[in-house]
Parts: structure tokens; C-alpha cells; sequence
């Protein structure tokens, strides 16, 4: 596909802190954050030009959807109707299909500034039988970054028909380092999603073992010595009942970069953390991507409760991401 001009937004707070978006996957280019030393460090990973991002096949900074992560044999029930989806990852479907919300033009509903906040909210239409899945959906998208250096994605839909649902913002970050080797990382979690070789859910929940056990700080280098991630990791607030639709959530993980002293706080409603090291970037482990989400193939899985939009059934989530100095 050849670009057009995408459209971009800027969004800036009175600490210097500043979010670049285009409207191409509703997607996030850039988080600039200052630290103690009012340096100001590019925290994520990802394209800057138009091409690139059109171009991109890693999901950088977008918007993913209607379902996010895999669905086994791009496939799945509504009572006994059948859905078959377009795969694009062999037989299984990956993050909403090859022309999923992330290939897709977002149109830019509003742009508004106040002294506490500054919002962007991108929309897009999905017709009955996108990429294979039922009824007309409107999703929207909101990016608000508050005073507080925290920038906050809201996403909701509704739709007609209902519909399986899982949407989240794939943004990598390397909080200014050169490798993700230099990161810690802490994840509240007890427990991962058991998957088989081609990542699909087996239905049973792991306990953490020697290298997904991030429940204190852990240097990245040394998971990275033992074996690359890619797991959804069960977050405790959701076990506990603490993460709710209605906007309360838990710290789900930390991030930090000793060296340029800033710290990632991530906090969600989701009840799933999807934490890939970049193993298969063009530089590989040059960023991570922690992904607030629902289970992977939950339409599918017995053992786990997936996610629907429908008439009278909105579909409302988010995730924050809170910078701080350390």
C-alpha cells in the first residue's frame, strides 16, 4: 500500500511531556517524557515516516482489532452459527486479520485542549462481515494525556450484532535505551496462559516459574538469558475483582530504565498482559510491547471468559501508561 499523507496529532502537557499519533491504525509514534535532568527521552519504538508506517508488519503503537491476539483456526461459534475469518498467521487469525483495525485509516473525531488534559479521539466504522466477523461496528479510541504525565487510551465500540471483541494498543517501548536488556521489568501476575507451539491457549493457567516470575523488578537481561517472552500473564487485580469497567484498576506492571531514570507505570481494566520482548523486530530485543488485553482466543476457550459487543452491550476498556522520575 502507498501512502497518502496520514494525518497527525500532537498532544502536550505543561511538563514538556509529549504524544505523537496518526490517524493510520489510530496509533501511537512517539511519548517524549522529561526526567530528573529535564532531558528529554523518547521512550517508544517505533516509525517515523509515513511509508514505514504504513508498511509496518510488527503492530508498532496500533490501535489492534476488532480482536486482538490470536484466534485459533480464524474461527469460532455463536451458539451454532458458525463465523469463519480471514487467517493471516496460517490457519489462525492475528490481531483482527490482514486488514484489521491497525491497516486502516481512523477518521479524527476531535481534537480538544484544556489546562488538565489534552484529548484526541479517533473513530472508525467496521461493516457486517469485516474481515469475517458479524455486525456493523463504530469503535472509537481515545488518547487523553493529563497533567499528571499520564497518558490514558480509552477504547470502546458498539455494534448491531454481537460480536467477540478484544481491542488494545500495541505500542513498544525501550524507555530511551538501546537494548531492553538494560530494562527492569515487574508484572502482578501469579500465573500465564498456558499456549502450544503455535500460541493458542491450551485452557489451563501455568503458575509463574523461574522465568516469567516478575512479580519484583527483574532485569531484562536476565529473563533474556533464559528465554525470550511472549506470554499473557494473568493479572492479579483481575483475580481479585479490583478491575472493573467503571475505570478502577491496579497497577499491572513497571517498567524502568535505571540509566535515564523513568519509570513506566501500567495500569489497566483488562484482565491480561501480553508481554513480548520484540524477538522478531529488525533488532531484536530492542523494545518491549506490553499489551493490555483480554485472554487470547477466549471465544474459543471454555476455561476463560471472552469479551462481546452487541445491541445493549457496549464494550468499554482501558489502559494507562504513567511516567514518573526515579
Amino acid at each position: 500500500m502507498k501512502a497518502g499523507k496520514l494525518q497527525r496529532v500532537i498532544l502536550s502537557n505543561k511538563h514538556n511531556m509529549q504524544v505523537e499519533l496518526v490517524d493510520f491504525g489510530a496509533r501511537i509514534v512517539s511519548i517524549k517524557v522529561p526526567n530528573k535532568q529535564d532531558q528529554i527521552i523518547e521512550t517508544t519504538y517505533s516509525d517515523k515516516r509515513d511509508q514505514q508506517i504504513i508498511d509496518d508488519v510488527s503492530y508498532k503503537g496500533a490501535t489492534c482489532g476488532r480482536v486482538a491476539n490470536r484466534i485459533n483456526n480464524a474461527a469460532f461459534y455463536i451458539g451454532k452459527e458458525h463465523y469463519q475469518l480471514h487467517a493471516n498467521e496460517g490457519s489462525n487469525m492475528l490481531h483482527g486479520g490482514a486488514q484489521g483495525f491497525s491497516k486502516r485509516h481512523w477518521r479524527l473525531a476531535e481534537h480538544r485542549k484544556t489546562y488538565a488534559e489534552d484529548t484526541a479521539i479517533f473513530e472508525i466504522a467496521s461493516p457486517d462481515n469485516d474481515q469475517g466477523f458479524p455486525g456493523n461496528m463504530l469503535a472509537r479510541v481515545s488518547y487523553r494525556l493529563l497533567a499528571t504525565n499520564e497518558l490514558r487510551v480509552e477504547f470502546s465500540a458498539s455494534c448491531d450484532k454481537l460480536c467477540p471483541i478484544n481491542m488494545c494498543n500495541h505500542v513498544y517501548f525501550n524507555l530511551g535505551e538501546k537494548s531492553i536488556a538494560d530494562l527492569s521489568l515487574q508484572v502482578n501476575a501469579k500465573q500465564v496462559l498456558a499456549v502450544d507451539k503455535h500460541s493458542i491457549p491450551t485452557g489451563l493457567f501455568n503458575q509463574v516459574d523461574s522465568a516469567t516470575d516478575l512479580n519484583a523488578p527483574v532485569m531484562l537481561e536476565d529473563i533474556l538469558k533464559q528465554r525470550d517472552l511472549d506470554d499473557c500473564f494473568v493479572l492479579k487485580a483481575n483475580n481479585a475483582g479490583l478491575a472493573t469497567d467503571r475505570g478502577n484498576a491496579n497497577e499491572a506492571a513497571r517498567l524502568v530504565s535505571h540509566k535515564n531514570g523513568i519509570a513506566l507505570i501500567i495500569s489497566t481494566n483488562q484482565c491480561g498482559l501480553q508481554v513480548y520482548t520484540g524477538n522478531y523486530l529488525a533488532q531484536k530485543h530492542a523494545a518491549i510491547a506490553l499489551e493490555a488485553q483480554g485472554f487470547t482466543d477466549a471465544v474459543n476457550q471454555a476455561s476463560m471468559q471472552a469479551e462481546w459487543v452487541g445491541p445493549k452491550r457496549p464494550y468499554t476498556k482501558f489502559v494507562s501508561y504513567r511516567f514518573e522520575n526515579c
